[in-house]
């Protein structure tokens, strides 16, 4: 299998020019070969990095195998393929890309086989990303790497994992940026003025992430189908339509299959969709002769599905023009709809539901920004030193 392209300068020695007794190589002083004097690979701009993890995708790693140069890269092969069975093709793009950022390492230090790769050379690994990476990233690296280590004790070529020797890198916590009200507001009304199937499809999936707080994909993989419109009765026996989303178990993040609901008026917003979609099938069937038969939910101007990165495109261009600075412009939502829900009185179980979680560690994230906000508004009323009447 290729190994990922990445020039590191030939003139310098991992080890240094120390020499090395027994099998475990020596933690270098310095790690210049990670800096960017080592050439436009060694230091990775986001450009890059993605169009990196994006050749990744959809590989074929059966053939690999038998093209594997050693035994360490034939273990990852492997470990590529065996875990493709339950995994996601997000989680094997993942573990596929810090694997092959450990390799070229790897082959400068003339590790070759498993048992050769120590806490050392874990270390010296995980110190050079630490250069280059955020703390998130370089703690997404080492819980790929423990996750590798600990299949390989169970295909019994490692008596014991490296990985319980490693120190696991600290990830600082940051606070969950939500959207703030106004700017929903303003972001549903920005969308006014372009075209009128924009214009629904945007307000429609802006209003549909928030009330309900799926995960991008989740959405974009939506189909026809999964639409739902189910006639409900409230306490004063009023009779409501409300639409019910099925998030499928292939589309979802934990592969567990769940309904999302949408409120009044989310489904008043995903109605005019809805028409606006049917008027642009319509078009598209006149003007190319054809029917266009697309199963997706959500489709682009061309009657095509719509893809994630267009859609983080657009709300991106959108955030920036109006002014608003929130980072991950699309999880936001999400954000934004798990602590709203919180704050509106709605319980962490159902959240869990609504979310898609399996655990309460994610919980916590939103409970705590929930609380924060709580305790913000509280002190308005409760400051104590505004009570003192100085």
């Amino acid at each position: 299998m290729a190994v990922m392209p990445r020039k590191y300068p030939q003139n310098i020695n991992l080890l240094h020019t120390q020499e090395v007794t027994g099998s475990s190589p020596v933690l270098p002083i310095s790690h210049s070969w990670y800096n960017t004097d080592c050439g436009t690979c060694a230091r990775l701009d986001l450009t890059t990095d993605t169009l990196l993890r994006k050749s990744l995708r959809n590989r074929n790693y059966t053939s690999d195998i038998l093209t594997a140069p050693n035994p360490l890269v034939r273990a990852k092969v492997r470990f590529l393929l065996s875990k493709q069975v339950n995994c996601a093709p997000k989680t094997i793009e993942v573990y596929a890309f810090w694997l092959d950022q450990l390799l070229p390492l790897c082959e400068q230090m003339g590790v070759t086989e498993v048992k050769s790769l120590t806490p050392d050379v874990i270390n010296v690994f995980l110190l050079g990303l630490k250069e280059r990476y955020a703390p998130a990233s370089v703690g997404q690296a080492f819980r790929t790497l423990k996750t590798f280590f600990l299949w390989l004790v169970a295909q019994e070529e490692l008596a014991k994992s490296p990985m319980t020797k490693v120190e696991r890198p600290r990830i600082p916590e940051k606070a969950v940026q939500p959207y703030a009200t106004d700017q929903l507001h303003d972001l549903v009304a920005g969308f006014g003025g372009h075209a009128t199937f924009i214009s629904a499809r945007m307000k429609a999936l802006i209003l549909a992430f928030v009330d309900a707080g799926p995960r991008r994909m989740e959405m974009c993989n939506l189909r026809l189908d999964d639409v739902e419109l189910a006639t409900e009765e409230d306490d004063k026996k009023k009779r409501e339509q409300h639409f019910y989303l099925t998030i499928r178990a292939e589309s979802s993040k934990t592969r567990v299959e769940r309904k999302i609901r949408l409120g009044n008026v989310a489904t008043a917003a995903l109605m005019r969709y809805l028409d606006a979609r049917a008027a642009l099938v319509s078009r598209k069937k006149k003007r190319r002769g054809v029917d266009i038969d697309c199963p997706y939910l959500w489709l682009n101007e061309q009657g095509e599905p719509l893809k994630g990165d267009a859609l983080y495109h657009s709300l991106k261009r959108e955030c920036k023009r109006m002014g608003i600075d929130v980072p991950r412009v699309v999880h936001a939502f999400r954000n934004t709809a798990a602590i709203m829900w919180l704050q509106n009185g709605g319980g962490e179980g159902s959240l869990m539901t609504m979310g898609g979680w399996k655990t309460h560690s994610m919980m916590r994230h939103y409970t705590k920004a929930a609380e924060q906000s709580n305790y913000m508004k509280a002190h308005r009323t409760a400051s104590p030193v505004d009570n003192m009447r100085l």
